[in-house]
């Protein structure tokens, strides 16, 4: 179950719609909005001797295509595509992502530095940050430019404390929203499954969107 923020509450210029997949649909612009992808860290802990499942780069990449598929709109990553380098998993994503019929972007992140030439080489358009129909797309919140509206960005995997002070609190990815007098800045969940998440320091007026359970779910 999704969540559709109407720009009253964002500052957007249109209606955007939060996607328990760790992503944004943003109909107006025919945009997929998603961060922190980070191909092939699983496969950077493997080579160090940590023991990580394989396959983990593999789910996302479906669970990526299949978003593609059902709202049959261009790809917008905000950064940290890939975590270290040209590897397996980047050319998986290649692999993949050249049966998709949509234009493919990247906002480089910290992560990124050598992907660039990679991600040029497939066909994907990329930007130190880019304006989408009005919203600013950057990877970091101190990378904006922006001087009101919107901005969109990821980097520090977002989750929230639900349940605080019980034997049954969790940890879940979420989307945080705050709003001040200069605009507002939505960070995204990260999109990848192999990330890791940082706890999130709300202030009163910002607004949290957790997932769980295949839903997203306002916090409180």
């Amino acid at each position: 179950m999704s969540i559709t923020l109407l720009p009253t509450q964002t500052q957007a210029p249109f209606p955007m719609t939060l996607l328990a997949e760790r992503a944004i649909h943003i109909a107006a612009c025919n945009a997929l909005v998603l961060s922190d992808v980070h191909l092939g860290k699983a496969m950077h802990f493997r080579q160090r001797g940590i023991a990580v499942p394989d396959g983990i780069a593999q789910r996302d990449l479906e669970r990526m295509t299949a978003l593609i598929q059902q709202t049959g709109a261009d790809l917008y990553v905000v950064g940290d595509l890939v975590h270290a380098g040209h590897n397996a998993e980047w050319e998986r994503f290649a692999q993949v992502s050249a049966s998709w019929s949509v234009d493919k972007y990247l906002v480089l992140g910290n992560h990124d530095k050598e992907a660039s030439d990679y991600a040029r080489a497939i066909g994907m358009h990329v930007h130190e940050h880019l304006d989408l129909g009005g919203v600013e797309l950057v990877h970091k919140a101190d990378d904006t430019r922006s001087k009101g509206g919107l901005t969109i960005c990821g980097h520090d995997h977002p989750s929230v404390v639900v349940g605080a002070g019980t034997q049954f609190s969790m940890h879940l990815p979420c989307f945080h929203l705050r709003t001040t007098a200069t605009g507002s800045m939505l960070t995204l969940p990260a999109f990848g499954s192999f990330t890791g998440n940082k706890t999130l320091r709300r202030t009163k007026t910002d607004v949290v969107y957790a997932i769980a359970d295949g839903e997203v779910i306002a916090v409180p």
